[in-house]
């Protein structure tokens, strides 16, 4: 058997999905050869759609200095710290049927200062096993990955897509660990198209208890109205409502504002901090 099928493991998903998807089981990998990403960046490459991944492709073709495969990863390892995840179906002689491939970064930029904010990034399906169910699976299993991977070191899972078939599965009743929190928007550009992005935030429990701690205590200590309430006042709606509660834009104004009126609230609120600064690096709109 070889290296990349050997490692591998069976993938939990529901008997019905597997109906549909016309395979027996789903196995995940996080061996990545020629053999199993190869045949899903072909069809990549021959589809008429925009993936980020198809620059990336295009700039390994002109270097040519390396296997495209190999191009590929180490264009990802370069921007940031990535794992990818070769999913595949297992036919009864043995060869391997290309389902999808999805990746986890460790970091939303490689020199962002704190840990335990992984992103789930970039995923492909092959076009056949669309629309059959499978998706909300990978999601699921990257956001397992990172409570593993991370422990108690986890802060927060972060997803962003301009695709409203992902907004749906995100904010759908599907079982994941945690809920996805819409926390507001981007502007992506990918090549030379832009688009407009939603960003999600899987908060970890400890994190999540840590920034409402840090905002009741915001409320609980300043009189209402000055600016470290309104600090805590905005960052308990931002938890517990994300964008609807209080767009991220108005956040941030009220932690600019309470700087600039003498409460300095970052040597105090390490949460608050660490969110902040991730909502900045990604960049949310204001």
């Amino acid at each position: 058997m070889r290296p990349d099928v050997a490692e591998a493991r069976i993938l939990p998903v529901s008997k019905d999905v597997l109906r549909e998807a016309g395979i027996d089981r789903l196995m995940v990998t996080s061996v990545v050869s020629e053999s199993t990403l190869g045949p899903l960046l072909d069809e990549l490459e021959r589809e008429d759609c925009v993936h980020s991944w198809q620059g990336l492709l295009e700039a390994a073709r002109e270097t040519g200095s390396q296997s495209r495969v190999a191009a590929l990863i180490t264009a990802e390892q370069r921007v940031r710290p990535t794992t990818t995840f070769i999913y595949f179906a297992l036919e009864p002689q043995g060869q391997t049927l290309p389902v999808g491939a999805a990746t986890v970064a460790a970091r939303i930029h490689a020199d962002f200062p704190y840990e335990g904010f992984p992103v789930i990034a970039r995923a492909y399906i092959a076009r056949r096993f669309r629309g059959v169910g499978i998706y909300p699976f990978l999601v699921r299993h990257r956001i397992d990955y990172c409570v593993e991977e991370w422990g108690r070191r986890l802060r927060a899972v972060h997803l962003g897509s301009a695709d409203p078939k992902v907004w749906r599965t995100v904010r759908s009743d599907f079982q994941f660990s945690a809920p996805f929190l819409h926390i507001g928007f981007e502007n992506l550009k990918v090549g030379s198209h832009h688009h407009d992005v939603k960003d999600f935030l899987s908060l970890g429990g400890r994190f999540r208890t840590r920034l409402l701690e840090e905002a009741s205590e915001d409320m609980t200590t300043n009189a209402e109205g000055t600016p470290g309430y309104r600090i805590g006042e905005a960052m308990q709606k931002f938890v517990q409502a994300g964008h609807s509660g209080m767009p991220y834009g108005q956040l941030r104004d009220r932690f600019d504002q309470a700087l600039e009126g003498g409460h300095d609230w970052r040597g105090r609120r390490q949460a608050m901090r660490e969110l902040v600064a991730f909502c900045d690096a990604i960049p949310l709109n204001r």
